[in-house]
């Protein structure tokens, strides 16, 4: 039987919607430190008060980094509940804070 790789597209791909998708409101929580992670077994997210995230894929050992449009005026991250399950989210608010990129893990 050949093992198949498995498809790690659906998990980028849902990674940068959430990222791009903008507006989202998260109540500010922390101070702000020079970075917010969240991490599971599978993935880490890293998003650095200059602006710069980062992305660091385990099992597959994928590390995939850019930076948002200016650096952001607020960093945080919040633990939450939705339909799915429980997570942890890391955001940032940016132009004057009228945006929103949030990822949650």
């Amino acid at each position: 039987m050949i093992k198949r790789p498995r498809n790690y597209r659906p998990i980028l791909f849902s990674v940068r919607l959430a990222f791009v998708l903008l507006g989202a409101c998260v109540s500010a929580r922390a101070a702000n430190p020079p970075q917010h992670a969240a991490q599971n077994i599978a993935l880490q997210t890293t998003i650095h008060a200059d602006g710069a995230y980062e992305l660091d894929f385990f099992g597959v050992d994928w590390h995939l980094a850019d930076r948002l449009p200016e650096a952001p005026e607020s960093v945080q991250s919040t633990p939450g509940k939705d339909a799915i399950g429980s997570y942890d989210a890391v955001s940032a608010s940016y132009w004057g804070e009228a945006r929103t990129a949030e990822m949650r893990i």
